[in-house]
């Protein structure tokens, strides 16, 4: 197995190949799911804690929603060279991009 702390830029190269780009947002649609449901329940008091809880207790429960029930899903990604510390990586900076967009339109949009 390749090392790729040591190599610079082939671990962002291997990321972003777009087979791998597709196998992490299935791992991301995968969460979503679970991270809309935690993160809805905290949007009645504002939407600036639904974009709290998205980013991260939502991203939390999914992520040990994963680890209790969907374990043996880890070892289709480790085959392809995907490890599950750097699926996680790509949930968590997905989220901020999508927290980020919809907090600059919600700016734009209320007054």
């Amino acid at each position: 197995m390749p090392n790729f702390i040591g190599a610079t830029g082939s671990y962002f190269r291997l990321m972003w190949h777009s087979k791998n780009l597709r196998l992490y947002f299935e791992f991301y649609k995968s969460t979503l799911a679970i991270n809309l449901f935690i993160s809805l329940i905290w949007i009645f008091n504002s939407l600036g804690t639904f974009f709290v809880s998205f980013c991260t207790f939502g991203l939390l429960a999914a992520f040990i929603f994963k680890e209790y029930y969907r374990k043996n899903d880890y070892f289709f990604y480790y085959n392809t060279h995907i490890s599950r510390n750097s699926l996680f990586l790509f949930c968590f900076i997905t989220n901020l991009f999508v927290c980020l967009i919809f907090k600059i339109l919600s700016y734009e949009i209320l007054p």
